[in-house]
């Protein structure tokens, strides 16, 4: 990987604390990675949809950079920009990266952690901040100004894969304690309201046909919860058994009114079942694991169905329900019998897959597994304490 031709793009700045990001990042070819170093430091690494892309987090001369990196050659870097840190990254299509930024920040008194969401082509070009901020028109005038940004700009609550310019993000834009959800345009960040917020909603749950189904929250330190059924109507089931006994929506059936909610299972282990949320019966238990919690579920992206869970021991560890996702880790589990490995990212036609490896006496490397070329090249080491 390290004998790929790089090239630097330039930095982005806040402008104003935490108004908004510059959109320009400024390119100069030539400045290459550090060739010395055989085995780089990296992390959150993710592969393009069509598998000719991964997208890395690099600890580059003692700092992380934003490496895109060309498999038939070529390497973008973005340097880090002060005092905001890589929160996370994945494509939207095979084109456009999206990525998350975090930081510290003060409004009025408070203090405040913030995210920032954007954009960039695969080759550093377009760098745009995805989150527009909202607009209001001032008292007795017919002036329209930009209200703060908002706090959180990175909860991606649906990837689109019919629609790959667009992804659904639930955000608090107009600060008034209720989570919208706009469609927004990866490449320009412009969007459009696809739901508006519900009293005391800032959180949302979409389903595999792309709609916005459930959304939660916190009002007058009350935990609420509302449910879009299957007709169209919106209720309020704050007062449901299951979400007064500590399920929570994470994904929906085919099975109209039927999801999938992570809760407490009857070993007192954190498991996912299926609920009718109309009836508010509980159902069967799809995922389960006897001596751990079940951390969270593993979405197939083409689809949004669920075909896998995650828990932890002493390391984390995948289980996938998808028979080929299921073979691939069985074959991965042969080769490293006394390692603990995770798919962490695939290809859409899974040829080219990340695939992450650790033991009790390594810290961890990734590793690209394209199954066309039959090779298993190790990427870098995982970034010490990240």
């Amino acid at each position: 990987m390290n004998t790929r031709r790089s090239v630097t793009v330039g930095a982005c700045m806040l402008v104003l604390g935490i108004a908004a990001m510059d959109n320009a990042f400024a390119q100069s070819g030539g400045n290459s990675a550090d060739q010395s170093d055989p085995l780089p430091a990296i992390d959150d690494v993710a592969i393009s949809p069509d598998g000719q892309t991964m997208a890395y987090v690099l600890q580059h001369e003692g700092q992380p950079h934003l490496a895109i990196d060309d498999l038939s050659g070529g390497k973008v870097l973005v340097p880090p920009i002060e005092n905001l840190e890589f929160r996370w990254l994945r494509w939207a299509n095979n084109d456009r990266l999206v990525f998350a930024l975090q930081f510290p920040a003060k409004r009025g008194f408070a203090e405040t952690q913030e995210t920032r969401l954007l954009g960039i082509d695969k080759d550093g070009a377009n760098v745009v901040s995805i989150i527009k901020n909202a607009t209001r028109v001032e008292l007795g005038s017919h002036i329209s100004v930009d209200v703060a940004p908002p706090q959180i700009q990175d909860d991606v609550i649906d990837w689109l894969p019919d629609d790959p310019d667009h992804i659904l993000i639930s955000l608090d834009a107009d600060h008034d304690d209720r989570n919208e959800v706009r469609r927004v345009d990866v490449n320009s960040g412009q969007y459009d309201t696809v739901q508006v917020g519900l009293p005391g909603i800032q959180h949302h749950v979409a389903d595999h046909n792309d709609e916005v189904r459930f959304g939660w929250g916190l009002r007058r330190d009350n935990r609420v919860a509302w449910y879009k059924r299957s007709d169209g109507d919106w209720v309020n089931v704050s007062n449901a058994d299951w979400w007064l006994e500590g399920f929570m929506p994470v994904a929906f059936d085919d099975e109209a009114d039927v999801a999938l909610l992570q809760g407490p299972g009857e070993n007192g282990r954190l498991c996912i079942r299926r609920a009718n949320l109309v009836t508010g019966e509980l159902l069967e238990t799809v995922f389960k694991h006897d001596a751990a919690d079940v951390d969270g579920i593993i979405l197939e992206p083409n689809t949004r169905r669920a075909i896998g869970f995650r828990y932890t021991d002493k390391f984390q560890r995948e289980q996938f329900s998808d028979e080929q996702m299921s073979a691939l880790q069985r074959t991965i589990a042969t080769a490293l019998p006394d390692a603990a490995s995770q798919i962490a990212s695939w290809s859409r036609n899974r040829r080219q897959l990340i695939v992450f490896v650790e033991s009790v006496d390594d810290s961890g490397a990734f590793y690209l597994w394209d199954r066309d070329m039959k090779s298993f090249e190790l990427l870098g080491k995982k970034i010490s304490g990240s």
